[in-house]
């Protein structure tokens, strides 16, 4: 059939737009050109012809449409059927693999649970278990997604299975570096490189696929051509790109850590970190003694000859570094060396304390509207678990402050510290339903802790005064307790403008020793924050805490303050303040119980005598004479004291006068 070129060209456009091609740009001016100066009725013919045309060729579009679909619904089926036998390769090494986010989860564990079991026999490709020796932890590879994106980038065929091949190259050489590495450390980093090694492969495996699903988003200009080509959607396609890019070299940082696991550096993630550390230590102060008894026999024998503190292969190193031009100083080992040394010892010394002590006194949990977060000690991770899937902006708020979705533990989750807390407080979703920060129930917690390990030392410690034959002090710290808060860390000022004192029996003794002479409160005070001794279990010196001094015999009790300290004689003084004020205010020193001024006047007594009481006579002869001394009128002063008082009262009197005499002029 016949067409006219405007028909031609509104076929065209009518399967363009049916297709979601918009030509009218250019459509629309070539049509009208054609059609004008036509009768209505020669348009209508080619109204109908346009019609008929376009629907033709819209069911035949459509027809082999479905017939690529089909097709590649069978290769897909295919695939899946040959691929459920690497999914199941390696389950142990899943169970101990780190977290990954949601959005790159291993294709493994989403396809295995709806993969039908795999025939024995399916691929060739399947590692054989006599040449795996050790077993890669291969994860599964989406040959679908990686056609497509072969088809919407390149003219050339797709061969099926070859990215598989291509990652598993990568998994097999990851594994010969892990097992170089096991080769060179000591057994126990064996666990944590075989971890390492199946992180790597399950993240390689996620963004391979994630790669060639952005791949296929849009094809290249050279298959689709350059009419309307969808520019915009480029730019996000090749954004995505970057991003995974960017995700493929951290993936690549991996092999970094397999390489350096085991030479020096322990994560506190390790469950095994504190050991690690103290046998590290002791190499460390092995080392120290070794050099310090090398420089000591060097020093006297003026030769290493003969030296029984090193190997020969150690010693003929050392007589040759000695001779080399570089080397500086006259003894074997530097005094810089030594002082290097010494100063890892103090740092390793000071990170088991800290992972002892954050071990000890670990982390609180708390619940949120909508789930709630737990300290997993034991897996070394803050769990945050969700009732329901969180939307997608509290996701992006975990996934900034360093949380990841584990699909093992079931929880967004990251490693257990105390930054972890910290990042925490800035996602909104997951607020304590107390309505504190995650840092200030940490931060109470801690303080409980430290509180409760205050006083079970101090309950097995016995209350001993400092002794008397030496000088000593002694520092109390405020017992822990509900009934003491107000107490703690308060400066002197503040706590008596509140109407507390410092009393001695809101106190407990945490530490007592000898005072060395030139000793200072100063002294005291910087050596209890930052150089403490090894049997002291208080905290460090702070604010409300006392220091007795206890010298030449004599007591001195000194509250820290804000700025320095603070005199407080109250704190030795136990004894009742009513009894003192009474013992200067009394008038009869027997009748001393709590009450002043009681004892009972002249007429009372008689009256008791007159209704048959008996009396003391020694009593009411007292009560006589201190009656008698109160009806005394005042003794008048002398008359140089009277001449001095008139003397003073003049000039006043004078100016009075004056002012009298004014005001009546």
């Amino acid at each position: 059939m016949l067409m006219f070129p405007f028909e031609a060209e509104s076929v065209a456009y009518a399967v363009c737009q049916h297709y979601g091609l918009d030509t009218s740009d250019y459509s629309f001016g070539y049509i009208a050109g054609w059609s004008s100066g036509k009768e209505l009725a020669e348009l209508k013919g080619s109204l109908e012809t346009i019609r008929s045309t376009a629907a033709k060729l819209i069911d035949t579009i459509d027809g082999h449409f479905a017939e690529i679909q089909k097709a590649q619904d069978k290769e897909q089926t295919t695939e899946q059927a040959q691929t459920p036998q690497e999914a199941t390769i390696q389950p142990e090494a899943e169970a101990a693999a780190p977290e990954l986010p949601e959005e790159t989860a291993p294709v493994q564990e989403k396809e295995a649970q709806t993969e039908p079991e795999a025939d024995t026999g399916a691929s060739s490709e399947a590692p054989q278990p006599e040449q795996a020796a050790p077993a890669a932890p291969y994860y599964t590879i989406n040959e679908a997604a990686a056609k497509r994106a072969k088809d919407a980038n390149s003219f050339s065929d797709y061969k099926q299975g070859s990215v598989t091949a291509e990652y598993r190259h990568y998994v097999d050489e990851a594994v010969q570096l892990a097992e170089q590495q096991k080769r060179r450390v000591d057994p126990m980093y064996h666990e944590k490189i075989d971890s390492l090694l199946d992180t790597y492969a399950r993240k390689l495996a996620a963004n391979m696929n994630k790669g060639y699903e952005i791949d296929a988003r849009v094809p290249s200009i050279l298959i689709a051509g350059g009419s309307n080509f969808p520019t915009r959607k480029k730019e996000k396609q090749n954004a995505a790109r970057d991003s995974n890019y960017r995700e493929w070299q951290d993936i690549q940082g991996l092999l970094d850590k397999i390489r350096s696991t085991g030479m020096g550096g322990i994560s506190a993630d390790d469950p095994q970190a504190v050991q690690k550390l103290e046998k590290k230590l002791e190499s460390l102060e092995k080392s120290q003694e070794t050099m310090k008894a090398v420089n000591a026999y060097y020093r006297k024998h003026k030769t290493l000859d003969g030296c029984p503190h090193l190997l020969p292969e150690q010693l003929e190193k050392l007589k040759a570094d000695m001779a080399s031009s570089w080397h500086l100083g006259d003894k074997p080992f530097a005094t810089w060396a030594l002082s290097n040394n010494s100063a890892e010892i103090r740092r390793v010394k000071d990170r088991i304390k800290s992972l002892s002590q954050q071990k000890e006194i670990g982390f609180v949990g708390w619940e949120f509207d909508g789930g709630k977060v737990e300290a997993n000690t034991e897996a070394n991770r803050l769990q945050i678990f969700f009732e329901d899937k969180p939307d997608e902006a509290t996701r992006e708020a975990l996934k900034s402050n360093g949380f990841r979705w584990s699909p093992k533990a079931g929880a967004w989750q990251r490693q257990l510290t105390s930054n972890a807390y910290y990042a925490a407080d800035y996602v909104k979703a997951i607020a304590p339903l107390t309505g504190e920060k995650p840092t200030e129930l940490q931060r109470a917690h801690i303080r409980a802790q430290k509180v409760a390990a205050q006083e079970q030392f101090a309950q097995g410690q016995p209350e001993q005064e400092a002794p008397q034959d030496k000088d000593t002090f002694s520092i109390y710290q405020i017992k822990g307790g509900d009934e003491t808060r107000d107490l703690r860390f308060e400066p002197y000022d503040r706590l008596i403008a509140a109407g507390h004192r410092v009393d001695a029996k809101n106190y407990t003794l945490v530490y007592s020793a000898p005072l060395t002479p030139g000793t200072s409160l100063e002294d005291i005070y910087t050596r209890f924050n930052i150089d403490h001794p090894k049997d002291f279990k208080g905290h460090s010196l702070s604010v409300s805490d006392v220091v007795v001094l206890h010298q030449n015999g004599q007591d001195t009790a000194h509250y820290v303050d804000s700025f320095g300290y603070k005199d407080v004689p109250e704190f030795l003084q136990p004894e009742n303040y009513l009894k003192a004020a009474e013992q200067t205010t009394e008038q009869n020193y027997n009748m001393i119980d709590g009450q002043i001024n009681n004892t009972p006047t002249a007429t009372e007594l008689e009256e008791k005598a007159k209704a048959g009481g008996q009396i003391s006579l020694a009593e009411y002869a007292e009560a006589l004479k201190a009656e008698k001394k109160q009806a005394e009128p005042e003794k008048k002063s002398s008359i140089r004291a009277q001449l001095k008082a008139a003397k003073e009262q003049a000039p006043k009197k004078q100016a009075r006068q004056k002012t009298q005499d004014l005001e009546r002029s």
